[in-house]
């Protein structure tokens, strides 16, 4: 048996979840100070609230997605 490891315990427990139908992430797509993933976030917002999302479109126009991450803090 290999010598047990924390990466190898990483690696185990991500595989395991990958399995069940989560999505594999690169952590510098988390962000650490808002416990979020933008892009995830922005997606959602998008997919559940399109005529919502559109409003603030017209109003923020291209800081849109930047002032809805700012507004989930």
């Amino acid at each position: 048996m290999p010598n047990p490891s924390e990466a190898r315990f990483e690696s185990y427990i991500e595989n395991a979840l990958v399995g069940h139908g989560f999505e594999s992430r690169l952590y510098s797509e988390y962000d650490k100070i808002n416990c979020q993933l933008p892009d995830d976030l922005i997606d959602f917002i998008k997919s559940t609230q399109p005529e919502k999302y559109e409003k603030l479109q017209v109003q923020f126009d291209f800081g849109t997605d930047k002032q809805l991450i700012k507004g989930c803090q």
